[in-house]
């Protein structure tokens, strides 16, 4: 897929405004005579502003051949390099990444989105982009996306630079103005959530925030909860598949009430059981005008708590989308639920046929997965 001009690319997960496009998505290239023939169409494009490299092999080699290339366009401002070293060895990737972003530097391009995701660089891979998201090329830096790339203890290192950039903008008398930080499925457990936390209540620019499926405990969530009310312009964030415990569930839902702008609420799989009741009263408090959607699916609501959260729901008359599937309320349950929400088309429960009591897979066992009393 080869793109110039003024078309929105198809194969890429980060939404791009109308710009000029050079694509190359999906190409699977990756013999350095395919990478020549991808670095001579880089030159030879009269104007480029966002570079789209996913889907791709580059080696070592390949990827000093490239920075060439890139050295030549300022005008660069989105970098989607997600899934770009299929095949290659991770020994290989962060000295290709360093040496590609080096030259973004060097052309002088001003950045306001890098896609790194699916690129498996783990922690050595951190300190290679941390050179880059120091330098002034990300200076205007308002979209991260580091989902599923190995981070791990990376994590410190991500914070630290994030702190740095906001922290050197304002001995420049500049505005770091960071607005979209993703960084799903990176096991970052408890240590790596809590050091980014420092990072996100240091910006206070954000407005979409995600970090699912990194396994992180409830005293992790318990600092990423509490960051994220330092962030009041929020309206999107996804926490889910993570360990909040009790602990961490309430924090969650002490938080909400603070983001008086959200949009999307996404907290699958967390495990909310009677704390989502806290999380739904917190978003139901008249303040919250702008909610579109809270997704509640997967987190053993049991009968009563189901029963409260519509109740709470319907209550508050010309509510956005509630997803509920995936719960415990029981076939009984389900059923009176669904006479329940006659009417309210807003509210979904999922299948029957998923429902946890019905399929034979919920826990009977209500304690959570840390113990409260644990330093």
């Amino acid at each position: 897929m080869f793109i110039i001009g003024n078309q929105k690319p198809q194969q890429t997960q980060q939404k791009i405004p109308f710009d000029t496009v050079l694509s190359f998505a999906g190409l699977q290239l990756k013999t350095m005579e395919q990478v020549e023939s991808m670095a001579t169409r880089i030159e030879q494009a009269p104007c480029v502003e966002t570079l789209i490299l996913c889907g791709n092999s580059i080696g070592v080699d390949e990827g000093k051949r490239l920075a060439k290339a890139l050295e030549r366009h300022g005008e660069l401002k989105k970098l989607i390099f997600c899934d770009m070293f299929t095949g290659r060895l991770r020994s290989e990737i962060p000295e290709t990444i360093k040496s590609m972003l080096s030259a973004v530097t060097k052309s002088g391009a001003q950045i306001q989105a890098l896609n790194v995701a699916d690129n498996a660089f783990g922690p050595i891979g951190a300190e290679s982009i941390s050179e880059f998201l120091l330098s002034p090329a990300c200076n205007t830096l308002q979209i991260l996306d580091l989902n599923n790339t190995g981070l791990g203890e990376g994590a410190m290192i991500i914070s630290r630079c994030l702190l740095e950039m906001k922290e050197n903008a304002k001995r420049e008398g500049r505005v770091f103005c960071l607005k979209t930080f993703k960084c799903d499925r990176n096991r970052l457990y408890s240590a790596g959530g809590s050091a980014l936390s420092k990072a996100v209540k240091g910006l206070g620019t954000l407005e979409h925030f995600s970090m699912m499926g990194c396994t992180i405990q409830w005293q992790g969530i318990v600092d990423i909860a509490q960051s994220l009310t330092f962030n009041p312009h929020l309206k999107r964030i996804n926490v889910s598949d993570n360990l909040p415990g009790s602990k961490g569930s309430r924090q969650i839902a002490e938080a909400l009430k603070h983001l008086k702008e959200l949009e999307d609420v996404v907290l699958e799989d967390l495990l909310l059981r009677n704390a989502a009741v806290d999380v739904v009263k917190a978003l139901c408090d008249g303040q919250h005008r702008n909610l579109k959607k809270l997704n509640l699916c997967g987190n053993q609501i049991k009968f009563d708590a189901g029963r409260a959260i519509i109740e709470i729901w319907k209550r508050n008359g010309d509510m956005p989308l509630l997803w509920l599937g995936l719960n415990a309320f029981g076939e009984d349950g389900f059923e009176e639920f669904e006479q329940l929400i006659e009417g309210y088309s807003n509210i979904d429960l999922g299948d029957l046929e998923e429902d946890e009591y019905v399929s034979g897979e919920e826990d009977d066992d209500e304690s959570d997965t840390e113990d409260d009393d644990a330093n």
